[in-house]
């Protein structure tokens, strides 16, 4: 009991003299201090780990456009951001996946400034977002590609591969050609009998 006495006039003392409320104080903000650099460092590890997702997902579309194309060499996709520029590569790309899709006489094959390039992107958007592959490009345009805007970039190029992964299903569960979305998932198509055959 005598030990609690003297422990809170001891307290009390320190307290009314400042030299308690300092050494609080001083506790307390190394806490706080303690806790904003926990914050920040793992705020910089988030965006560490986002901007490197972001750059393998870089590296492994730029890879599947490479093999595609069967780019070697020099003219291999370095920089897939600044590939997509002139539209020239997803262009080949949506013809590389559908035959005869694109009509090359639209497209402007030497683009020298930023209209034609805008042009030449705005085109494979609109053919991205026709049969068959029907993608949603929702607030994707040319100027994004031509600009480098890397989040549209890597969805509109994602969705390419996502949609030659879906054929190449479809062609190894069913054997035959057909739409590419209802073998895989399970959906009816509407546009008749796929594997029909005239008498």
């Amino acid at each position: 009991m005598e030990y609690n006495k003297a422990f809170s006039t001891l307290m009390y003392n320190m307290w009314r003299s400042g030299v308690g409320a300092e050494a609080l104080e001083k506790e307390r903000m190394d806490k706080e201090v303690g806790a904003s650099r926990r914050v920040a460092a793992s705020t910089a590890t988030a965006i560490r780990d986002v901007s490197s997702a972001k750059e393998r997902m870089e590296s492994q579309l730029r890879n599947w456009v490479n093999r595609l194309l069967k780019y070697k060499g020099n003219s291999r996709v370095g920089r897939l951001y600044s590939a997509v520029n002139d539209g020239l590569l997803l262009l080949r790309v949506l013809d590389t996946l559908s035959k005869g899709i694109v009509d090359w006489k639209k497209v402007e094959m030497n683009p020298t400034n930023q209209f034609k390039c805008i042009s030449n992107n705005n085109y494979a958007v609109a053919l991205a977002t026709q049969a068959p592959f029907l993608f949603s490009l929702v607030g994707i345009a040319g100027v994004d590609l031509v600009r480098g805007n890397e989040k549209l970039t890597l969805a509109l190029v994602w969705q390419l591969m996502r949609f030659q992964l879906f054929k190449n299903l479809d062609l190894l569960l069913s054997g035959k050609k057909s739409n590419h979305r209802s073998s895989v998932i399970g959906r009816s198509t509407a546009s008749g009998p796929s594997s029909s055959s005239s008498s």
